[in-house]
């Protein structure tokens, strides 16, 4: 469709019959009754979740993702779809759209992509933003630095925040005793886990120096990186905020993240 648009012509297509109701793959099927023609334009907007695969990226000139909540996006198929079909949609393409979004299509590879507002909540350590960015993140971590020393340790010294799939925002702060010591990331990411929630669109740490008083933003050690891909292998398009004006895939961080590895040839 997008080859003949692209060169000028006319293109056609044909639509899909809900009235024949769900194939037995799950599908609706195409009524070649209901034939579409378009012209082509100076715009054209190619709208679905696949429109942006690498196989199209010759005839995509800019590719934008609306990042859109997790629920909201269940609701509004909720409004469409009977039951029974929608509980077989989840099964069939859930786990493939997790797979499209972090190996094919990471949301860093978008040339632009636009946060859905989420309307304002608040609840226990578990709060709403309307569009939260790496300030709003960094502000949040931050609010949560409360350092108390006990003999020689030191507890809540670094602040996390972390932004869910979902638009929330859970925080947590680090904790060191001598036989165990929890990183303020994984801190926030309990909370995100306890309220069933899984993946991660945006973290940051912070750390205050206690001596000169300036912020620090840190980079999540091994562990926290590893625990962050091991809850969900799709947050390795996660963005670890690293500055207040950059951001970085957690797949950068974790370069040789797959498992199993390349099989080692005689020779090498």
């Amino acid at each position: 469709m997008l080859e003949p648009l692209v060169a000028g012509q006319i293109a056609r297509w044909a639509t899909f019959d809900f009235t024949q109701g769900v194939c037995t793959d799950g599908s609706y099927g195409s009524s070649l009754n209901w034939k579409k023609a378009l012209p082509p334009a100076s715009i054209i907007v190619v709208e679905g979740t696949y429109s942006a695969r690498p196989e199209l990226a010759d005839l995509i000139d800019l590719s934008v993702l609306v990042d859109v909540p997790a629920p909201v996006r269940h609701q509004m198929l909720e409004m469409r779809s009977e039951a029974d079909w929608l509980a077989m949609w989840h099964v069939r393409w859930d786990r493939a759209e997790d797979y499209h979004f972090s190996e094919i299509r990471p949301i860093a590879s978008f040339d632009l992509v636009v946060t859905n507002p989420v309307s304002e909540q608040s609840g226990g350590s578990v709060n709403n933003l309307n569009k939260p960015d790496n300030a709003d993140l960094i502000a949040r971590a931050t609010a949560v630095l409360k350092p108390v020393r006990v003999k020689d340790r030191l507890f809540g010294d670094v602040g996390a925040a972390v932004l869910s799939e979902a638009g929330e925002v859970f925080t947590g702060v680090s904790v060191d005793t001598a036989g165990w010591g929890l990183c303020a990331e994984r801190s926030a990411l309990a909370a995100m886990i306890t309220a069933g929630q899984y993946r991660i669109v945006r973290v940051v740490a912070v750390w205050k120096d206690e001596i000169t008083g300036k912020l620090h933003i840190l980079p999540p050690c091994g562990i926290c990186r590893e625990f962050m891909r091991s809850i969900n292998e799709a947050n390795l398009s996660a963005m670890v905020i690293t500055s207040r004006n950059r951001s970085v895939p957690l797949r950068e961080l974790l370069p040789l993240h797959e498992w199993p590895p390349a099989e080692l040839q005689e020779g090498e």
